[in-house]
């Protein structure tokens, strides 16, 4: 089986309800946290954030592949 040529970044997105804001962090990005009102907005500001963090890493790749994850905290009463 053949390499993929992209760095697989998955970045996690959770919407706190309570604030009305949209978070996403990276455990495979060091230092990439942004947030934004809305989804499109976040989705936006990673797309700005991921390719500036790159460049300040060892052995940067030429082909990203950005996989975002959302999740959504729900607050229940038992």
């Amino acid at each position: 089986m053949t390499e993929s040529p992209y760095k697989i970044i998955e970045v996690n997105v959770i919407y706190d309800r309570e604030v009305n804001v949209y978070s996403g962090t990276s455990g495979d990005l060091i230092g990439l946290i942004v947030e934004a009102e809305t989804f499109e907005e976040l989705v936006s500001e990673i797309k700005i954030a991921v390719p500036k963090l790159l460049k300040y890493t060892f052995n940067p790749p030429e082909l990203v592949e950005l996989v975002i994850k959302v999740h959504e905290n729900l607050k229940i009463k038992l």
